[in-house]
Order: structure tokens, then C-alpha cells, then sequence
């Protein structure tokens, strides 16, 4: 399918059991814009219903996110854990309905299912799992390329890397391709999510949920929860984890109360609470 250089949206789809995996997409792809978009000539915009629908009546609630987001998207990324999501009268679950009608309209999609433990003590529903296990057994059937991974440091590192190459061979032209287009990308790089969730993991265990931020002779110090995370031995450290602070603050995971102290908001408890699974 051809394109041209300029904005390409990214539609988010997932039931609602994958809340740090969506958070790690948006991230990713701000950080693909700031590295890549000047160069490339193009933007990509991530959307999901809980930021870019607005209230209608009339139509069934998928359709109505169907028509608002769906249908203006280039790329969707899916991720399922352990919810396959609720019924739609027209598939098993929105986000299914979401990844069929956007394969059949000839567009590029992207679909994850998480490996992660299980928990425990009855709070995932065994007809959500079977949900999810028909459904990948579906799309392997068909043939569809999907990926797994065990463990949020790798979803980060696989999307970043596959982000990449499906914008190299979707959204580019022979005036945006670069001679070293058929090199894989670096997934160490770009970084900066999987830093701010480390940074941020650690503030929640904090007693007061506080990161420090100061300068001494030695330079920057950024600490919580008894660790500093500037070491002297990494010339780069220091800008590395001030754009993991940045970045917490962006997103409103942390707030300033003054000059060099940062609180945990609730919206970052609550994506810490979620972390949880994979300690």
C-alpha cells in the first residue's frame, strides 16, 4: 500500500488487563517521533479510545470507536495477557472486531500476546484465558505473523525493534528511505520507557513516594527508595535518567512539588500496581 510522508495514526487496541503495555506503545512511539520523525518526514500519532472518543448515541459503542478512530488508522498495535475482552454483537470481544475490520480494510497490524505468570487467587476469569487462547490459535491458523514475550523489559525491546521495521516497510518512500533501511534497528535504543518504569517502580516502594532531584560537586544526583540512579562511572547517566524523570513527569506519573522533589501521582500507583505481576 502506498503512502506519503506525513502524520500516520496509531491505533492502540487491548482489552483492559494490559495497562503498562499500553503505556510502553505510547512511549515507544514518541520516542521513534523525537529520534526519527525530522529525518523521516513523517509523524506518528498514537490514539486508543479512552483519549480520542468522544460521547455519540445511536450506533453500537464498537462501532461508534470504529468510526471515530479505527477507520483513520494506518497501523494497529494489539495486545492481550489474560482478557480477551467483552462481546461486540458482531465479534468476541472490541478489540478483535478492532484487528478484523483493520486487516480487512488492507492495513498493517501488529499483534502481541503476553506470556506472563498467570495471577493467582481467582481474579482472571478462565473463560477471558480460553478467549485468548482460541483467538491466537485463530490468527496462527490464518497465518498471521504474531509475537509473544515473557516479560515488559522485552515487549518494550521487541515493539521498538518491529515499530521500526514496519515503518521502514510501510510508511516510507523511496524520498524518506535511508540506505541502511534493511539494517535492524538497535532495540537497545530507544530506552527511555524501559528507564522510567524502573525509575518509577522503584518511587512507588519509596515509604513516601518521593523522587529527589539535586545537584551536588559530583553533578546530578536523582534518587528514591534508598538507590541513587547517577553513577559516575557513565559519562551518559545522568541525562539518561533526567529524561526518565522528564518522562514520568510528562506522562503525569510523578508530579513536582518543588524545585527537587517529585511525588507519585495516583495514575502512577496505579501503573506501578500493575508492574507488580512481573516482580
Amino acid at each position: 500500500m502506498p503512502y506519503t510522508a506525513g502524520v500516520f495514526r496509531v491505533m492502540i487496541a487491548s482489552p483492559g488487563d494490559v495497562a503498562v503495555e499500553r503505556y510502553i506503545i505510547r512511549e515507544t512511539v514518541h520516542e521513534w517521533n523525537v529520534i526519527h520523525s525530522a529525518d523521516r518526514q513523517l509523524v506518528l500519532l498514537p490514539v486508543g479510545w479512552e483519549t480520542h472518543a468522544a460521547p455519540a448515541v445511536g450506533r453500537r459503542p464498537q462501532e461508534i470507536i470504529n468510526s471515530q478512530l479505527l477507520h483513520s488508522s494506518d497501523l494497529l498495535v494489539a495486545v492481550f495477557w489474560t482478557r480477551i475482552g467483552t462481546p461486540t454483537g458482531k465479534a468476541v470481544s472490541g478489540t478483535v472486531e478492532e484487528i478484523d475490520e483493520h486487516v480487512a480494510g488492507g492495513k498493517p497490524a501488529m499483534v502481541y500476546f503476553s506470556e506472563l505468570p498467570v495471577p493467582t487467587g481467582g481474579k482472571v476469569s478462565r473463560a477471558q484465558l480460553r478467549g485468548v487462547k482460541q483467538f491466537r490459535r485463530i490468527v496462527t491458523e490464518r497465518g498471521w505473523l504474531i509475537e509473544r514475550y515473557a516479560s515488559l523489559p522485552e515487549f518494550r525491546d521487541k515493539f521498538a525493534r518491529q515499530l521500526a521495521l514496519t515503518v521502514i516497510r510501510h510508511f516510507t518512500t523511496d524520498r524518506t528511505r535511508r540506505p541502511d533501511d534493511e539494517t535492524p534497528p538497535d532495540a537497545s535504543r530507544p530506552r527511555g520507557t524501559l528507564d522510567a518504569t524502573i525509575l518509577l517502580w522503584e518511587a512507588t516502594h519509596d515509604p513516601s513516594g518521593i523522587i529527589r532531584a539535586y545537584r551536588t560537586d559530583d553533578g546530578l544526583q536523582i534518587a528514591t527508595n534508598g538507590k541513587q540512579f547517577v553513577t559516575r562511572l557513565d559519562d551518559g547517566d545522568e541525562a539518561r535518567w533526567k529524561a526518565a524523570l522528564d518522562r514520568l513527569q510528562s506522562t503525569n506519573l510523578v508530579l513536582a512539588e518543588s524545585a527537587h522533589e517529585f511525588r507519585v501521582t495516583p495514575e502512577g500507583y496505579q501503573i506501578a500496581d500493575l508492574l507488580g505481576r512481573v516482580g
